[in-house]
């Protein structure tokens, strides 16, 4: 299940937030990364802003009064998207959505996009589209009409939300059978990983609990890398999902 649309490059507004004990200079070095990240995606860097708080606003990750100028910025620049440097709780999604007008995700969907347009094997698609459900369904919850009718991008691509009830057995139907899928793969098949400790698809896990593929390979998530998407880095029969 593939997130993003590659045909058409998204415009982004990258947003960082340093918190004791981040400095400036490092919360700006996370926003180079991400910026990187994204272009992997298929979406370009429209604009960047980064905040410095003394903690993280538990409802909307910037404030209030911030969320109201990335509005702003967002319009100026015609964006698309927001993506935040940091996790953020399906509720602090929810809310920036509510203000913004607009999607507001955090780096771990731009990575779950990356893995999902680069898996090959089923096994690895299985993998991926699991850990996007996983990600997804809690999310669904509280979003109204006024965003069920988006054009897609990074982190929304599926089925709409207009009937969410619907739509929240739709995506559990769906997570049963990418679970049932993953367990039939067999597990990871490169001995070269198995041997030198690599974690497989059911020990690596993203920080939301989610599984994640299990090569090393960072061809998924290295905007710089020159291997082909796909392409293995592991020595062993067949390439690493």
């Amino acid at each position: 299940m593939s997130l993003i649309e590659r045909s058409i490059r998204e415009k982004i507004v990258l947003v960082g937030v340093a918190t004791p004990p981040t400095t400036v200079d490092e919360a700006e070095a996370h926003l180079d990364e991400l910026a990187l990240l994204v272009d992997t995606a298929g979406a370009d860097e429209a604009a960047r802003v980064l905040q410095r708080r003394a903690t993280h606003d538990p409802a909307t990750y910037v404030g209030k009064g911030k969320a109201e100028e990335l509005k702003q910025i967002s319009l100026e620049v015609d964006a698309d998207t927001v993506v935040f440097d940091d996790e953020l709780t399906p509720a602090q999604s929810r809310n920036l959505e509510k203000i913004l007008g607009r999607t507001a995700i955090d780096r771990t969907a731009v990575i779950l996009d990356i893995f999902a347009q680069n898996a090959r094997t089923q096994e690895g698609k299985a993998q991926v589209e699991l850990a996007q459900l996983r990600y997804r369904l809690p999310r669904l919850r509280g979003r109204g009409k006024g965003l069920s009718q988006q054009a897609g991008g990074i982190g929304t691509r599926g089925p709409g939300e207009t009937q969410l009830e619907v739509d929240r057995r739709r995506l559990l139907r769906w997570a049963e059978h990418a679970t049932r899928n993953a367990r039939r793969g067999g597990g990871h098949s490169c001995t070269r990983c198995r041997s030198s400790g690599t974690p497989t698809p059911e020990s690596r896990r993203s920080s939301t609990g989610s599984p994640m593929p299990a090569c090393s390979s960072r061809t998924a998530c290295s905007p710089r890398s020159t291997r082909a998407p796909g392409a293995s880095s592991c020595p062993g029969e067949r390439p690493c999902s």
